[in-house]
């Protein structure tokens, strides 16, 4: 398991509804199956800097029609922003730097991603 589905792994387990919910973990996403032959698919994204995962983007999809509907969920509007060295302050985000994986600075705190994991829920909830 690389260190994306790692932390997906994590965040889905954070939440009392999703640790019951059938996931696959595939490459750097994480698919929960939902009722309808639908399936989520939960995957950290980009936005506008290159290795710079600073964004949940969740897809719901079906055999017959391919992608029904996306949502992002971005990281600053669920972590309080950090102070930083020289650049004033950041928000948590996984980067890759040297080819390695990690959170930038301090990781979401347990409170954060207790609020990033509700709301997947609440999402997951309007499909399942």
């Amino acid at each position: 398991m690389n260190y994306f589905t790692q932390e997906l792994q994590n965040l889905i387990t954070k939440d009392p509804s999703l640790k019951t919910a059938k996931c696959s973990y595939i490459g750097r996403a994480c698919f929960i199956e939902l009722s309808g032959g639908r399936r989520m698919k939960i995957e950290f994204a980009t936005l506008n800097i290159s290795e710079h995962y600073e964004t949940l983007r969740m897809t719901v999809l079906t055999k017959t029609e391919g992608k029904i509907d996306t949502q992002r969920l971005l990281f600053k509007d669920y972590c309080a922003a950090r102070p930083g060295s020289c650049a004033g302050t950041y928000t948590p985000h996984i980067w890759v730097y040297d080819g390695k994986a990690g959170w930038y600075g301090s990781p979401p705190s347990e409170a954060e991603q207790k609020e990033l994991a509700a709301a997947i829920a609440g999402y997951v909830s309007l499909f399942a």
